[in-house]
């Protein structure tokens, strides 16, 4: 991916949030609407979060300077 190519993808990370906020919105009000209370949409973001907490951490770090350019580049 090209830095040409990095204002569409943060338009995308920036609408699926967008679309997740208010799902996020529907399903805590469904809930509301049919249990009297919050509890259960709390406890349901609270799981969400960690989940994707744990997702983060399993993602992996490259060194300095060993990417896909790094790679391609022709040796001297």
């Amino acid at each position: 991916m090209g830095v040409q190519d990095a204002p569409i993808a943060f338009g995308w990370v920036v609408a699926s949030h967008q679309v997740g906020a208010g799902v996020g919105a529907l399903g805590a009000g469904l809930i509301r609407s049919t249990l009297a209370t919050y509890t259960p949409a709390w406890v349901a973001a609270g799981t969400i979060c960690l989940v994707a907490a744990a997702a983060v951490l399993r993602i992996g770090r490259r060194a300095p300077g060993v990417g896909l350019a790094a790679i391609a580049a022709p040796q001297p």
